[in-house]
């Protein structure tokens, strides 16, 4: 993000924060899917579904659900 950019829409402020850390992570060697941590579509639904055995996620202000957690799942398996 650049100092310009605290004047642009919060969602598109959001949007470019998103891009910005994608970036950062390329730069680092950070960029990462789960066929690079050897992880197959069985092992990402047991991550799906013990997400929710922590309680921490209801300090959150938005609980998500199981779908939400497969879309972030499955946004990180095939970036």
């Amino acid at each position: 993000m650049k100092p310009e950019d605290k004047l642009i829409d919060d969602s598109l402020a959001a949007e470019k924060s998103c891009e910005a850390m994608d970036e950062f992570l390329k730069s680092i060697g950070m960029w990462l899917n789960w066929k690079d941590l050897g992880i197959n579509s069985e092992n990402a639904q047991a991550i799906v579904r013990n997400t929710f055995r922590l309680g921490d996620h209801k300090c959150n202000t938005r609980v998500p659900d199981e779908s939400d957690v497969r879309d972030m799942v499955m946004y990180g398996a095939y970036r």
